[in-house]
């Protein structure tokens, strides 16, 4: 395996060198800083966040910048996007000029390292892929939001042999639930356009005349449908971040607490709506103090703060879906605080409090141990109503 390994590094660098060596001669002569960068292309998400948060902390015209993909790319659209901003070569030869950074003196960033933002000034003040357009719906008579799906990337899947659930089916959107919040909340008045690709074919035998899907998916389009919507409902999807990108309304469904609750990255107006963790063995879910300490645990011995599908068999715990009255009333809450309305009752401010007091100051990503969480700059509200439902269980 070490040689094949090897031989296979040796015929990316021979493939990428012819013009990796025309590009090093012409940066060498431009006198200025060079920059090689890593794209993380693989998820659709990644591509888009990580890419824009770089930009926004560390471009500088005074300085090259380089771009090289990775070997799989998740979104041709994406990639066509961001083509027209930076300048973007093959992995190969990205390869070839990786290697040689070492005598060319080049810095060298792996945009792995770029998921959360380190400065939220520089993150809120800069935009870089968003140009605002104004488009034919009336900005108060929509939201936009999406279906999270583990089947959105099958081929990926279908190679991904080492993990047991690699997309995370658990996160799965409960169709059912989704469709019965949405009956409820959109209307002549407040329609609702799906931004995913291809749930159409999904949700056709469950039509609902309020909730728009696209005919021609245009990515730009989707971008400008977000970034002119009244407020965005997040399934915790890699295409929710052009809401928080453009620090438009959002509330989020289908997220964890610990890495999901990544509020550093969150728009100044968000409300965050958990999910419960079940335990199997002693049929109850788990308390907030229970929740919290159970996510640290999972942090000391596997170095990770999600319950993967292989944590929750080994915990004997599961993610609980959504219901739908707690995606209809989060919806409901949004709507309100998109309006500044303050519909804080006094027990939701005691309820909050209690929240606070036990989930702990600052929460890091392990990976690149930033800070994701920081309750001193925090600005979500939890649903009031998720924490009136379960104010008996999680408070114990």
């Amino acid at each position: 395996m070490f040689i094949f390994n090897k031989l296979k590094s040796l015929i990316k660098i021979i493939k990428g060198s012819p013009l990796g060596l025309f590009i090093i001669i012409q940066f060498i002569i431009s006198n200025k800083k060079t920059n090689i960068v890593k794209l993380f292309s693989s998820k659709f998400g990644h591509f888009l966040v990580n890419t824009e948060i770089f930009l926004r902390e560390k471009y500088s015209s005074k300085e090259n910048f380089i771009f090289f993909t990775e070997e799989t790319i998740d979104n041709e659209l994406l990639l066509n996007l961001w083509n027209k901003k930076i300048k973007i070569i093959s992995y190969d030869v990205g390869f070839f000029l990786q290697k040689c950074s070492f005598f060319t003196n080049w810095k060298y960033y792996d945009l792995r390292d770029f998921t959360f933002p380190r400065n939220k000034k520089k993150y809120r003040d800069k935009n870089y892929l968003f140009p605002k357009k104004q488009i034919n719906f009336d900005r108060g008579k929509y939201f936009t939001c999406s279906i999270r799906t583990s089947n959105y990337n099958k081929y990926t899947q279908l190679f991904n042999k080492k993990e047991l659930d690699s997309f995370q089916s658990w996160r799965d959107t409960d169709i059912n639930n989704f469709l019965l919040a949405m009956s409820r909340a959109t209307s002549k008045k407040m329609q609702a356009i799906i931004i995913n690709k291809l749930f159409k074919n999904n949700l056709k035998k469950k039509k609902h005349k309020n909730l728009i899907f696209h005919k021609n998916y245009d990515l730009e389009k989707i971008f400008n449908y977000v970034i002119n919507s009244k407020f965005h409902l997040a399934s915790s999807t890699g295409i929710d971040s052009i809401s928080y990108l453009n620090n438009i309304p959002t509330a989020y469904v289908n997220g964890t607490l610990g890495l999901g609750f990544h509020s550093i990255s969150f728009s100044d107006l968000s409300i965050f709506c958990p999910l419960n963790i079940y335990s199997v063995s002693e049929k109850k879910i788990l308390s907030l103090k229970e929740h919290i300490k159970l996510l640290k645990d999972l942090q000391k011995k596997f170095n990770i703060d999600r319950l993967e599908l292989e944590h929750q068999k080994y915990y004997g715990v599961r993610y609980e879906k959504q219901s739908s009255d707690e995606i209809y009333n989060v919806i409901l809450e949004i709507k309100k605080l998109s309006q500044n309305k303050n519909f804080l009752k006094k027990k939701d401010i005691t309820l909050q409090k209690k929240f606070w007091k036990i989930y702990p100051d600052k929460w890091y990503f392990n990976y690149t141990n930033a800070c994701i969480f920081n309750k001193r700059l925090n600005k979500t509200i939890i649903s009031p109503y998720f924490l009136r439902k379960y104010e008996r269980i999680y408070f114990k």
